[in-house]
């Protein structure tokens, strides 16, 4: 009889202690191929669990932070005196052991998970046991600055300090933020989230401030975002897009915690910790004249910067793994992996739209491929971004139209001469800077409508709801 076998019999007949205790074997692939139930009393666990990967068991795992991958792929044993799993409905409390199987000649042939439940409760009830957080763990890297990042994020949610996230379109901010309430003594409270570029800037007010019944035609008494948060956390994201007159506003009620609704004759306190989030660097905003310096430093006490997905390529493949699991789980089917066809597509690809770009590609494949693999039949739409890309390294002539998305830093070179010749009238005083800016937000405004079907595929490329967008042609009279 090979050793492992035996080794696997010793495990299973382990006697429970008197504790919850829980047996798991996995083969070397990472599929679940025995389960021995302890009293967890998680319904038809035992049913569902077996010929499944522990990713796909547990919502919140992934390859970077479950100790049953770790375990097969390095040959490294775990401890885990606490650790929070997510199922269905169900948090679980764990401590435990997890080690690899070894055969007679050393080689893995598969993970043993022994654990003990320490707690069982429906989800969104857990508080001080939780111990990490959904969102930080579903930011899933390898990349050595990404992991720095998310150890700051860890010590940085223990305080109240205002926080400023850099990062371009569909980096993932908005995770970090939640990461930040998560983790902070404010958890339990409100988190509640405002994109500022969502809604004209002549309702922003009323948003944040609330408003009194009559104060004007139309208004009832309703609570601001400040007193709906009141306790937690107030994430402001595209904080970039916000009208200068709204950040005086907001600086004042910021500092001096009260705010006022419109028409109201009361100041009301409030205890918020602010974070905010901008996909254009502060130092941008401040120079061009587009962010208040005294706003700007009001709201980022702390500062972090979220490198892009093409700073991180080693990422791409745990991230393409990710979403795959992700939406095999969501649409119940099984696809494995990229074809190699597919995968070489992919990191041709420079990703301008990041992770956001990255999961939406993945998601369309899904509603396309009827193999095992996604194939370069299911990826139409990233082929010919690739291609277009191509045919403009190589200096070929384009299609009118087809001139889209930008990669390496490549800028289409109509926008650069429009923007040296607006640069030199405003320096040499001929027009406005407002003028010059407004000039450029048309252009390229016009080009992603150009290259795009419809409003919300041009707002994606663009980074804006189709609201927004609608609200900018207007404005623009481009429409």
């Amino acid at each position: 009889m090979n050793n492992y076998i035996q080794e696997i019999l010793r495990i299973i007949r382990t006697k429970n202690d008197g504790m919850v205790q829980s047996v798991m074997i996995f083969n070397k692939e990472g599929i679940l191929e025995y389960y021995k139930k302890g009293d967890e009393n998680l319904g038809n666990f035992a049913d569902e669990v077996v010929g499944k990967s522990i990713c796909d068991i547990y919502e919140n795992l992934n390859e970077t932070n479950s100790t049953v991958v770790k375990a097969l792929q390095t040959g490294e044993s775990s401890v885990t005196n606490e650790q929070r799993l997510v199922y269905r409905d169900f948090d679980l409390i764990i401590s435990g052991t997890t080690c690899p199987i070894r055969d007679e000649t050393g080689d893995i042939q598969g993970a043993a998970d022994i654990a003990r439940t320490v707690k069982v409760q429906k989800q969104r009830e857990c508080s001080d046991v939780c111990l990490e957080s959904d969102a930080l763990n579903r930011i899933v890297t390898g990349d050595d600055g990404m992991v720095r990042l998310k150890k700051r994020i860890s010590e940085i949610a223990k305080s109240d300090s205002a926080v400023f996230l850099y990062g371009e379109t569909g980096t993932g901010k908005e995770l970090f933020a939640e990461a930040l309430h998560d983790l902070g003594k404010r958890r339990d409270r409100p988190f509640v989230t405002q994109n500022c570029a969502a809604i004209p800037g002549s309702l922003l007010e009323s948003i944040f401030f609330g408003t009194e019944k009559g104060s004007f035609t139309g208004a009832e008494r309703k609570a601001g975002l400040f007193e709906l948060a009141d306790g937690g956390t107030l994430f402001l994201d595209e904080v970039n897009s916000m009208p200068l007159d709204i950040q005086a506003k907001l600086l004042k009620v910021i500092e001096e915690q009260r705010v006022r609704r419109i028409g109201g004759e009361k100041d009301i306190s409030f205890d918020v910790r602010v974070v905010a989030a901008s996909n254009e660097a502060p130092s941008a905003l401040i120079d061009s004249g587009r962010m208040r310096s005294d706003f700007y430093y009001r709201i980022a006490v702390v500062n972090l910067t979220i490198p892009p997905l093409r700073e991180r390529a080693d990422d791409l493949d745990l991230l393409t793994k990710y979403y795959i699991d992700y939406f095999n789980h969501k649409m119940h089917k099984n696809i494995q992996g990229l074809s190699q066809m597919a995968r070489d597509f992919f990191h041709q690809w420079c990703w301008p739209g990041n992770v956001r770009e990255l999961k939406n590609t993945v998601e369309n494949a899904f509603n396309i491929e009827k193999s095992t693999l996604i194939t370069m039949d299911s990826i139409p739409d990233l082929i010919e971004r690739v291609a277009l890309w191509q045919q403009r390294e190589r200096g070929q002539k384009k299609h009118p139209g087809n001139d889209h998305t930008v990669c390496e830093g490549n800028v289409p070179e109509r926008l650069v001469t429009e923007a040296d010749k607006n640069i030199n009238q405003v320096l040499s005083g001929q027009r406005t800077l407002s003028s010059a800016l407004q000039e450029y937000e048309r252009l390229i405004i016009q080009r992603a409508v150009q290259q795009s079907k419809t409003l919300t595929a041009a707002g994606r490329l663009l980074g804006m709801s189709p609201q927004r967008l609608d609200y900018h042609l207007r404005k623009l009279g481009l429409k």
